[in-house]
């Protein structure tokens, strides 16, 4: 028997008033619902979780998701959502954890997601086409545990802010246009247990400093950075970090394999 799609309702009363506006928790996931999430969802303003991920929705997150301010947790991830991201979500100032990955969104990320300093659990923004630079406001970001922006056209510096999120263990920046050198203020992420900025277009050298830092992994695969490879810490293990794709790296343990350094004479 094939599995019909349905399109998501959420229903009005013939006399005007709401079903379920009592309701704590709307989880829809994994089905294959079609169409647009309604905007009446706005009205269910008891929620604290909404979850409609895994399905087939389409068009843009409606503005009036902003009046569900007691949401802790939102997922949206695996649809075909779109568009640019409501200034709206900006007033759910008690979310928990918001999880938009695997979706058509694209245009800047704007201030208003980085202004929800209640997230601790994680932030999942990867996998669309989010453009420009990442925001010095990700700084607000001070008790995150997880943060995504992977696979998505962010360009620019890497802030210097992003030494601010103290809470960090899961940091996920790759796949992006990512240029300049790696931040100095990623030595302050002393929580920091992967580090992902592999294939952007970073340069410099490897910062020392990253030796001191206790990492389950970091890779920096598929930059353009250049200079002898560290060889204390965590360089130590070649199973702890990735480098390949570094076209103008050199030295470091043996079992990379990378070519000599050159020493100039004074």
């Amino acid at each position: 028997m094939v599995a019909s799609r349905r399109k998501l309702h959420i229903r009005k009363h013939t006399d005007g008033s709401w079903e379920s506006r009592n309701l704590n928790r709307l989880i829809l996931g994994g089905n294959m619902l079609t169409g647009e999430i309604p905007a009446s969802t706005g009205r269910l303003q008891r929620l604290t979780t909404l979850i409609f991920d895994s399905n087939n929705l389409s068009g843009p997150i409606p503005p009036s998701l902003g009046n569900l301010t007691f949401l802790n947790e939102l997922y949206l991830e695996e649809n075909k959502l779109q568009g640019s991201l409501p200034s709206s979500l900006g007033n759910l100032q008690n979310l928990l954890t918001l999880n938009l990955s695997f979706n058509n969104f694209s245009g800047v990320l704007l201030e208003h997601i980085f202004s929800l300093s209640s997230l601790s659990i994680g932030l999942d923004l990867s996998h669309n086409s989010f453009s420009g630079p990442l925001s010095p406001q990700i700084g607000n970001l001070k008790n995150i545990g997880s943060l995504t922006v992977s696979s998505n056209k962010l360009s620019g510096t890497i802030p210097s802010a992003i030494g601010e999120c103290q809470s960090v263990e899961y940091l996920w920046l790759d796949g992006n246009l990512f240029q300049g050198s790696i931040p100095e203020s990623v030595s302050t992420l002393r929580g920091l247990q992967l580090l992902d900025l592999s294939r952007n277009k970073l340069s410099g050298h490897i910062p020392e400093y990253l030796s001191n830092l206790s990492f389950q992994f970091l890779n920096i695969s598929f930059n353009d950075l250049e200079g002898e490879v560290p060889k204390e810490g965590m360089f130590r293990n070649k199973s702890a970090f990735s480098v390949i794709g570094n076209n103008k790296l050199c030295g470091g343990i043996p079992e990379l394999r990378l070519p000599n350094c050159l020493i100039s004479s004074p």
